[in-house]
């Protein structure tokens, strides 16, 4: 179940980082009211006495490799977190306190209570995962799409023009 799953991945980072104080939530679009049928599962993993770098993700991500509940050949090190596939379902296992966490700021506040912003990025997620086009849809990763709808909303609210995405 869910909470198996979390207490393995903190057994992961325990064994392969020596961090004794570490616990892992799910967290990402689901929380934040903009997931879709085509969204990955993010996992927050809270180290509160260390501050992880590449290094240390890239540590993660090979141990990750050689456990049986983790496919290894999906691991992936990215600039946010480790990606990978558990049980055929993509994760993106993301350490929050790390050096390129702490560059986002406070995303998660700014979309909790913000219906407008939550259906904007998610139609903007599935419009561009979707295309009529021929060409292979363009793949962005989920903060950028959420701080653009973000930065897009200020600015018209700035200069007085409505929407009709809260609806």
């Amino acid at each position: 179940g869910r909470r198996e799953l979390l207490a393995e991945i903190e057994a992961a980072v325990r064994d392969s980082l020596g961090i004794s104080d570490v616990f892992a939530r799910f967290k990402g679009s689901v929380s934040k009211g903009t997931a879709t049928p085509y969204s990955d599962v993010d996992i927050d993993i809270l180290t509160p006495k260390r501050r992880i770098g590449l290094e240390d993700k890239a540590n993660f991500a090979n141990h990750l490799k050689t456990l049986p509940w983790c496919h290894g050949y999906h691991v992936k090190l990215k600039r946010l977190a480790v990606g990978c596939v558990i049980d055929g379902v993509e994760v993106d296992l993301v350490f929050a306190q790390s050096i390129e966490r702490e560059c986002l700021g406070r995303l998660d506040d700014r979309l909790s209570n913000n219906q407008a912003a939550q259906n904007a990025a998610r139609v903007f997620k599935i419009s561009l995962q979707h295309t009529i086009s021929p060409r292979r849809p363009l793949k962005l990763p989920s903060f950028v799409v959420e701080l653009l709808v973000l930065q897009t909303q200020e600015v018209l609210e700035a200069t007085g023009v409505q929407t009709a995405l809260a609806d």
